[in-house]
């Protein structure tokens, strides 16, 4: 009986364990330069995402018969739970292909719970998302959760094409959930605009919802989620629909009523997420109250403002309530917004990704 090889594996993989529409979307990927995806929630997104990780670092031959040369690769991840899950999926796809091939693919001496180096010499790195994480990087580079990752897309977007530029055979690839309408996730996507539109040219875009997964009978357990669920969260989880900004993750009618305004001297908290508000990526603003032992919360979301106008909105806030504290989540759009008001008495800067309010 002739030897195994790993390409015996990862054609095995893909024949027996995999869907079919893991299937396609891995050959898609391995011949696309610059690949996007947007698909329902739990589908298997990560298990195939783990196993074009592993081919590409191991290098491989694609359909036209050129040998792609191993190199490294970063998978940015949009926290660091998900980031050891991802490298956990890589090395249970190690250990079988060890098992069947009788060699050895990884080093036993080196790597982590966030990277594999391989014996071929590459490294395979899966670890928390922020653009720094790309810098000094250079190979392929696969963005998970793109919509859910709490920095600036947009510079993750740009730190991602830089890295990924240094030769041909580097892919970008990009898998995502939808998110709300006018955020840089929707543009990317589904913009009409002439600059989106032209920029989509570049890339394999792929949507796949959960009928095209499942057709239209579902699983009984997504039935049962889709049955607990309100209408706006499961079209934009499992139908890839991005809600607008009024629609919210729950339904009006299912929000009990929680906390009135309560009399009294009130202590404000106000917190800024920014985002470009004018190029359609909202600004989320948030008023804590707080007396008597109790919390009310007030939120807004502004599109369409100037940095300018924002910058005036917030003067007007703390004009009228005078807040206490001033948070600016520190992104591309706060590092500005933060330049002006860095001398408030209560001003403070804000990661979100490692700080809550």
């Amino acid at each position: 009986m002739n030897k195994l090889t790993v390409s015996d594996y990862f054609a095995l993989w893909l024949q027996v364990q995999s869907k079919d529409w893991q299937r396609e979307v891995y050959k898609e990927i391995m011949q696309a330069p610059m690949y996007g995806l947007i698909s329902s929630r739990q589908v298997g997104k990560s298990t195939i995402i783990s196993l074009v990780a592993l081919t590409l670092a191991l290098g491989y031959t694609d359909l036209t018969g050129n040998y792609i040369p191993a190199h490294n690769v970063l998978i940015v991840s949009k926290d660091r739970s998900t980031a050891k899950q991802l490298i956990a999926m890589v090395r249970q796809h190690i250990r079988a292909i060890e098992a069947i091939t009788g060699e050895p693919v990884a080093r036993s001496d080196m790597g982590g719970i966030n990277d594999v180096y391989l014996l071929n010499g590459m490294r395979l790195v899966s670890m928390p998302g922020t653009p720094r994480s790309l810098q000094g990087f250079t190979g392929s580079v696969i963005v998970d959760e793109l919509s859910a990752n709490r920095w600036s897309i947009e510079e993750m977007m740009g730190q991602a094409m830089s890295v990924t530029s240094a030769r041909d055979y580097f892919k970008l690839i990009v898998v995502t959930n939808a998110d709300v309408q006018g955020s840089y996730v929707h543009s990317f996507f589904e913009s009409e605009e002439a600059t989106w539109v032209e920029q989509r040219k570049n890339w394999k875009l792929k949507a796949l919802n959960v009928y095209d997964i499942y057709g239209v009978e579902l699983p009984e357990r997504l039935k049962k989620r889709k049955a607990a669920m309100s209408k706006a969260m499961w079209e934009r989880f499992y139908e890839n629909k991005f809600i607008g900004s009024s629609s919210g993750l729950i339904d009006r009618d299912q929000l009990p009523i929680i906390q009135v305004r309560p009399e009294g001297r009130v202590r404000y908290c106000l917190c800024i997420d920014p985002g470009f508000s004018d190029k359609g990526n909202p600004t989320g603003v948030s008023l804590i109250g707080y007396v008597d032992g109790k919390f009310f919360v007030q939120g807004d979301l502004w599109f369409n403002k100037t940095l300018e106008e924002q910058e005036k909105l917030i003067s007007e806030l703390i004009k009228t309530y005078r807040p206490e504290k001033l948070f600016i989540d520190m992104g591309a759009q706060g590092y500005h917004l933060a330049k002006r008001f860095e001398n408030y008495s209560g001003f403070q800067k804000v990661n979100v990704s490692n700080k809550y309010l």
